[in-house]
């Protein structure tokens, strides 16, 4: 989760510079303050909610560790051509 925040960080801070907007100390009043800190923490159970119902529903669906998705390796040219016509075979192989 650390790791989330830094990354969040630099991504803020990297659109604050890109957009030229500068380090300005804010003039919110405390209800201001108390208010934003409680619609953060809101939507962070939110998130966490959302994410946990997520995970649910993947396990639900048979897939209970997250993998990365297998290598697909895509038809060679003459399976693609199989059971076309010599013409066709040959006008597609100068687009190789």
């Amino acid at each position: 989760m650390e790791t989330n925040k830094k990354l969040l960080a630099m991504l803020v801070e990297k659109t604050f510079k890109k957009h030229g907007v500068k380090n300005v100390q804010s003039n919110l009043t405390k209800e201001q303050k108390v208010k934003l800190r409680s619609i953060v923490k809101e939507m962070e159970q939110e998130v966490k909610a959302f994410v946990e119902k997520a995970e649910k529903k993947e396990v639900h669906q048979g897939n209970p560790q997250k993998s990365a998705p297998s290598e697909v390796n895509p038809p060679s040219f003459s399976e693609t051509t199989e059971g076309k016509p010599y013409v066709y075979r040959k006008k597609n192989r100068k687009n190789r």
